[in-house]
């Protein structure tokens, strides 16, 4: 499969070793520094392969956010890197990882905020909620969510 920009196959075989263990999340800088820089319809792309994985194998479908995200990370645009963590965020949701969800959400919501993206940092308070038993203040997240959507 290829997107305008990128081959995916090296993003999903290092998303597999990272999901099946075979290589540390802390060494996945030295293995995507020599990747294609990724824009931002490749992001969606594997976005996309991330939540179709996480709904027959979670652990897979963050993997391969967290890859995407780490490669975003040797880009300088700062909203390629807020989308990747908002992608990152909804993948540790996904693979029931609350505490790796809210981490990825508020740097996605930091990057959003600082580029005055209100209706994006709606969604990473939502992304930061999504599991709603984890947090007390999920009716506060979906009354702010529905605030911005007429922004987004």
């Amino acid at each position: 499969m290829m997107t305008d920009t990128i081959s995916l196959p090296p993003f999903l075989a290092l998303a597999r070793e990272l999901c099946d263990r075979d290589i540390a999340e802390a060494n996945l800088p030295a293995h995507t520094r020599s990747f294609p820089p990724l824009d931002r319809a490749s992001v969606n792309v594997l976005a996309a392969e991330s939540a179709t994985a996480l709904l027959v194998e979670p652990r897979y479908g963050w993997a391969i956010a967290a890859v995407a995200e780490t490669a975003v990370s040797q880009t300088n645009d700062p909203f390629l890197h807020a989308l990747a963590q908002l992608y990152l965020a909804r993948a540790a949701n996904g693979y029931y990882r609350p505490k790796r969800a809210v981490i990825a959400a508020a740097q996605a919501k930091a990057g959003f905020v600082a580029l005055n993206e209100e209706g994006w940092t709606a969604v990473c308070d939502w992304q930061a909620n999504a599991i709603p038993w984890t947090r007390p203040n999920f009716t506060i997240a979906v009354a702010t969510l529905e605030a911005a959507l007429p922004i987004i």
